[in-house]
């Protein structure tokens, strides 16, 4: 199993949030590359992160995204949309594109993680390869959260109760065991707390 994280933060982000900005003790990349090692990882076969800033380091990274099991996209958006960089020339500008347009339709991924904030299952069904579980979240995923998502992205198939896509009757539970995963890790003071309905589990459609 090898596993990538790709990051998109805005520009927001990096210029005013202490999880994007290279050299922060919170600086989610170094975590998350510090988590995967300590727990044997290597980096490149094992896992790999990207954080374009320019549509050409989009393209690379996604090069090698298409040939991991696993992916955790770190990834803004709006109503179903996700918003990647789309200019060489100007590393600040992004576009709002449907998640089809990231090109895994045709890649080796079997499980993801979906986005930060204001997914729509739908469009995930055919962003996918038929088979692919994609876990999303529909709200606003506040940073208590997402940031364990991202320093934690190489041990993500624990959001997935019993390793696999749940039948119908079942989904309750499998987004009950997403809300206890990030009991886990969350501190006791915490007082924003996701809701199982905000979250979904969907796969990947023919």
């Amino acid at each position: 199993m090898s596993i990538a994280a790709l990051s998109l933060p805005n520009q927001e982000d990096i210029k005013g949030s202490e999880y994007y900005i290279a050299g922060h003790t919170a600086n989610l990349k170094d975590r998350a590359q510090d988590f995967a090692e300590n727990i044997g990882l290597v980096r490149g076969p094992d896992f790999e992160i990207f954080q374009p800033e320019t549509s050409g380091e989009l393209v690379e990274s996604l090069d090698d995204v298409r040939q991991r099991s696993v992916v955790y996209l770190d990834i803004h958006g709006d109503k179903g949309f996700v918003e990647i960089p789309v200019s060489d020339s100007d590393r600040e500008f992004r576009d709002n594109v449907h998640p089809i347009n990231l090109g895994l339709r045709k890649s080796a991924v079997e499980f993801a993680v979906a986005g930060v904030c204001f997914q729509d299952s739908a469009m995930w069904e055919y962003a996918v390869p038929p088979g692919c579980v994609v876990i999303g979240y529909e709200g606003k995923l506040d940073h208590t959260h997402y940031r364990h998502l991202f320093e934690r992205f190489t041990d993500l198939r624990q959001l997935l109760k019993d390793e696999r896509a749940p039948q119908p009757h079942e989904m309750r539970e499998w987004l009950d065991h997403i809300l206890d995963w990030f009991e886990l890790h969350l501190h006791p003071s915490t007082k924003k707390r996701t809701k199982s309905s905000d979250w979904f589990i969907t796969v990947g459609k023919d």
